[in-house]
């Protein structure tokens, strides 16, 4: 495992848990000095096997539940979580852009 795999599973982490609590996508930023949005990170990690912790099912399943999206039951991969994050972010900035008037 290379130091840049494991520094960018942790701002993944610290984005997901902001997620998670506040619904905001960019505030880890600024607590860990990454220039990475949580959507840039997605990106990165959607082909990653390493095992998800399994301590932050309380929070997929919150961000799960905003979008009405049922949780994989079995142990998930930072590259399952991260599809999963990036679906969501994709409804997000749909939904935003329906409100606004705008159409993709």
């Amino acid at each position: 495992m290379t130091s840049y795999s494991t520094d960018l599973r942790r701002f993944f982490r610290n984005r997901f848990e902001i997620y998670a609590d506040y619904g905001d996508v960019s505030a880890a930023a600024e607590l860990d000095g990454s220039s990475f949005t949580l959507a840039d990170m997605c990106w990165h990690l959607q082909n990653d096997s390493e095992p998800f912790p399994r301590h932050y099912d309380l929070d997929l399943r919150r961000i799960m539940a905003r979008a009405g999206s049922g949780v994989i039951a079995r142990p998930r991969t930072y590259g399952e979580v991260a599809q999963l994050i990036r679906l969501q972010l994709g409804e997000e900035a749909s939904t935003a852009s329906t409100c606004l008037g705008y159409r993709r």
